[in-house]
């Protein structure tokens, strides 16, 4: 179908390079890339994987060495390096050691330093950024991105004006890099439009809000093109996301100690999880974690994508966490002063980080993650590795956790990062999660492409929260009143009444 489409568009190259990004966007939102040669043919999304010998798959033992006579070259930003992305579905990256299984008599380099380039032909860029596309100021384009329908009433397509964030310009930041350096490269930052300040500009280097380095483009420091995409939807949506949450504490963050009784059942759980396992490589989510890289074999010089094996995650027993979340519930809700109810959704633990390890500026998921704590449980550290997060005014915080402290914070609200690599050689840490139990909260995670039909506020949820309270209240009457009636019958029977009911009951429950 795509091969018959680009057929078809050959006659004029603008035509041609608006369906090239419209496809792009398409895919873009279910997850999926195209690949595209430099001469911008559309390869199907059908093209053979036996052409790739990129290794993805952590199981290694299941994949024959292909023949180096007719092993691909490593890739170079283009055809190759697409279409090992679009394969590449496992979010467990392999370890360097299972490569090497693989390639007896093989080194392995990093990958060298990669500078930012055009992804898609010049000409796409060039005439995308004539149009103003690299300061989001191509409307004509924006309008033609295919949006689909919210996924209920609670959520509408977002208004997008001239030069704010929108779909055209996460493209040209995405995928004509180059373009937009060489056109714009002498023009300061503070001189670009408000949304290209907001996703760094256009330099190789950028800095996230807490002023950490990402070499955008660097393979060698694992910013793949999803990498890339990652770490630019995130940086835009933490400037949506942030305006849409209310405030539930007046600081937004508080470091505590862990309840003591707790702390002591999640290091025993530790100990017995570490007998009867152990710490197995974490998913990865390459362009907020610096998890993955690419590496090089010598002979055959062929790319990997592999773990830089700096985040670890330990599985806990379901009782052990359904207690932690029954115990911290109600220390969540007064934090916040019990202006709301909470309903736990989310326990991770626990999770280990190792050296080097680094988290970019974040707001977490804004259905789930409303409410959160961290609790520190061990660590071996060289110096402390504290959390930046700023607060309700704008203030920059360092929280300093010690093992046996943890700090509640609004997760969902306020920006937060650890954004000086790890020193040292473990940081273990397990992530507890609330939502509000209101059934007038967000229905789903924030997405640049929408923004809610009613911004949630402290008083919608105070309202939701009263109106939740007086159908309790009446619910809690209601069977009162009627076991009450029923007392009051079941005392007014003889004897004999009471046995025929009796009877009648034990019937209903033999038969279930």
């Amino acid at each position: 179908k795509l091969i018959l489409l680009d057929s078809l568009l050959q006659e004029t190259m603008k035509l041609k390079c608006l369906v090239l990004l419209l496809l792009n966007q398409m895919n873009y939102l279910s997850g999926d890339l195209l690949a595209f040669d430099r001469n911008s043919t559309i390869i199907s999304d059908e093209a053979s994987f036996e052409s790739v010998t990129s290794f993805t798959d952590s199981s290694t033992d299941q994949l024959d060495r292909p023949d180096q006579e007719i092993a691909p070259k490593c890739f170079r930003f283009k055809l190759d390096r697409d279409i090992q992305e679009y394969y590449s579905r496992s979010d467990i990256l392999p370890r360097l050691k299972d490569i090497r299984k693989k390639y007896p008599g093989e080194s392995f380099t990093d990958h060298e330093v990669t500078p930012c380039t055009n992804e898609v032909p010049d000409e796409v860029c060039e005439l995308f950024a004539s149009k103003g596309a690299c300061l989001g100021q191509f409307m004509e384009l924006e309008e033609q991105n295919y949006v689909p329908e919210p996924i209920d009433e609670t959520w509408k397509r977002r208004t997008v004006r001239m030069g704010e964030a929108n779909y055209h310009l996460l493209f040209m930041m995405e995928m004509c890099r180059e373009t937009c350096k060489t056109m714009y490269g002498n023009t300061s930052i503070e001189s670009l439009p408000k949304a290209v300040q907001i996703m760094g500009g256009f330099e190789d280097v950028i800095l996230d809000n807490f002023k950490l380095p990402i070499h955008i483009c660097d393979l060698s420091k694992g910013f793949t093109l999803a990498a890339r995409k990652r770490i630019l939807e995130l940086m835009v949506n933490i400037n949506l996301q942030t305006k849409v949450v209310p405030k539930l504490h007046p600081v937004g963050f508080e470091k505590v100690k862990i309840p003591r009784s707790m702390y002591a059942k999640i290091l025993t759980a530790r100990k017995r999880g570490l007998r009867e396992s152990k710490y197995m490589i974490e998913s990865c989510d390459n362009g907020m974690q610096n998890c993955g890289r690419v590496v090089v074999s010598n002979i055959s010089q062929e790319c990997h994508y592999v773990s830089n094996e700096n985040y670890w995650f330990l599985s806990m027993e379901p009782n052990t966490k359904q207690r932690i979340f029954e115990e911290l519930k109600p220390l969540a809700e007064k934090w916040i002063k019990n202006r709301i109810e909470l309903v736990g959704t989310a326990i991770y633990g626990i999770r280990k980080y190792t050296r080097g390890a680094y988290l970019a500026s974040h707001v977490d998921h804004l259905k789930t993650h409303v409410v959160s704590a961290i609790l520190n449980i061990e660590q071996n550290v060289d110096e402390d590795w504290p959390l930046q997060i700023v607060d309700h005014e704008g203030i920059i915080h360092e929280v300093i956790l010690a093992p046996g402290e943890m700090v509640w914070y609004e997760s969902a609200k306020l920006l937060h990062a650890r954004a000086k690599p790890l020193k040292g050689k473990s940081f273990e840490n397990l992530f507890v999660h609330y939502m509000p139990r209101s059934l007038n909260w967000y229905t789903d995670d924030f997405n640049m492409l929408y923004e809610p039909t009613e911004i949630i506020t402290l008083d919608v949820l105070d309202q939701s929260e009263a109106e939740y309270k007086e159908r309790r209240r009446k619910v809690k009457e209601e069977r009162k009143k009627k076991e009450s009636e029923m007392k009051d019958a079941y005392n007014q029977m003889n004897t004999e009444e009471r046995l025929k009911q009796l009877a009648r009951q034990i019937e209903i429950i033999s038969k279930g």
